[in-house]
């Protein structure tokens, strides 16, 4: 058995990006690897490309190719054929640092637990730190599991045990286009019931124009409420436990990042600000009283305590300004 299954979707990415993800993973621990490929009804170039660099590789690299499904369809259909003792969800126009993910097979080797928790950069497509998140500290630790629901918003966080995935009993959150990565990735930690952490920076999450997220259609804007209720139908009761932590996800990834995106994408739009805020009402009443509201830096924020408290006219008021002077700007520094 291998140590790490590494399981990647892919759907039309384009080359570069592709080649530098499978390319990082090439770290001096082959032999403990395995990757696993799955083409989610990429066009024929696109397809063409990866076989093209996955054959290049001297890494052990399966390829499989399905009809499109979405990412949740693919990890699961990657999942299944998983040789490894443990597996990482990777995206394909991402990548690792090579020493530190050395370093973390190594530790996965002797690792008795079922997640583990790592750190990230986000960079942009040439590899410029964009912004650093390292959370964990030290070597390898148990974590408080309300702090890993905190920064469970993505499957790539985590390495985890194959066999506890398959004993979970939920299972990725499928059919839509926001949230499903954070509604799975929430599942999965209080389904399995407990995670470590270490101080690596392992993962590079490559925040780019072109990405599936770059601008969703007004139709995706409620994926995100669908995601969490897909979430609470899965988890029920052992959701109780972090009632407040749940709360304050819904705060912020529906009301505040998705309210963002909204006005960005859809202007202070009146009919999804109501079914938002009518969802956060009715699923969690006293949200307002919620005790991260008082303690988060983030909640501190104007734009926060703008979009959170419905004020999404002003926001869009402050966000057309802030573009049109950035706009300016770029055109008076292209005249100098």
């Amino acid at each position: 058995m291998r140590t790490l299954s590494v399981v990647i979707p892919f759907f039309n990415t384009e080359a570069p990006y592709f080649e530098r993800c499978i390319s990082s993973l090439d770290c001096g621990r082959g032999a403990k690897l395995e990757v696993i490929v799955v083409d989610d009804g990429s066009d024929d170039d696109s397809s063409y490309e990866l076989n093209a660099i996955t054959d290049g590789s001297g890494l052990d690299i399966s390829v499989y190719r399905k009809a499109n499904g979405g990412q949740s369809s693919a990890r699961r259909y990657g999942l299944e054929r998983a040789r490894g003792e443990f597996v990482l969800f990777m995206d394909s126009d991402d990548y690792v640092d090579g020493v530190a993910f050395a370093s973390l097979i190594d530790i996965l080797e002797d690792f008795d637990s079922d997640i583990l928790c790592f750190n990230y950069d986000v960079v942009s497509p040439d590899g410029s730190v964009l912004n650093r998140n390292d959370v964990w500290v030290g070597g390898v630790l148990p974590i408080d599991l309300r702090q890993g629901i905190f920064c469970s918003d993505s499957l790539w966080r985590q390495v985890y045990r194959v066999q506890a995935l398959r004993r979970s009993e939920v299972d990725f959150v499928q059919g839509v286009r926001i949230g499903e990565d954070l509604a799975t990735a929430v599942s999965f930690l209080v389904a399995i019931g407990s995670a470590s952490s270490v101080g690596l920076s392992v993962y590079r999450y490559v925040r780019r124009p072109t990405s599936t997220l770059g601008a969703p259609p007004r139709s995706s804007m409620m994926d995100i409420v669908a995601a969490f209720d897909a979430m609470e139908s899965m988890l029920g009761s052992r959701l109780k436990p972090y009632r407040y932590e749940v709360e304050w996800l819904s705060i912020v990834h529906i009301l505040y990042w998705n309210g963002i995106r909204i006005i960005q994408e859809c202007g202070p739009d009146a009919e999804l600000r109501g079914r938002l805020f009518g969802w956060m009402d009715e699923r969690f009443p006293s949200w307002r009283e919620n005790p991260y509201l008082s303690t988060e830096i983030m909640a501190r924020s104007l734009s926060f305590r703008l979009v959170v408290g419905g004020h999404w006219r002003t926001y869009y008021i402050q966000f057309r300004i802030k573009r049109m002077l950035k706009m300016s700007g770029n055109r008076f520094g292209s005249c100098l």
